[in-house]
């Protein structure tokens, strides 16, 4: 069940946004709730961070904006292919 629900959650990225690798940060869920980490180099980042981030802002003060990947968009996809 907690299988089907995570798998419904949509995913947001933020592509070339990591300050340390000019890597994808990925917004993860687990246990304790959402967290943001670089794809790349696995840097997580801090809470403010991640405040700064979900308000368009980057450590470097580049403006950046999320892409949403929803599973049920990949579904459709896989199915029209």
């Amino acid at each position: 069940m907690a299988i089907s629900r995570e798998l419904s959650k949509k995913t947001l990225w933020w592509l070339k946004a990591c300050h340390r690798c000019g890597g994808d940060l990925v917004e993860e869920y687990d246990l304790y709730g959402s967290y943001i980490n670089c794809f790349q180099c696995g840097r997580e980042l801090s809470a403010e961070e991640e405040r700064q981030l979900r308000l368009g802002r980057t450590p470097t003060g580049v403006q950046v904006a999320p892409s949403v990947i929803s599973p049920e968009l990949n579904k459709e996809n896989n199915r029209a292919a």
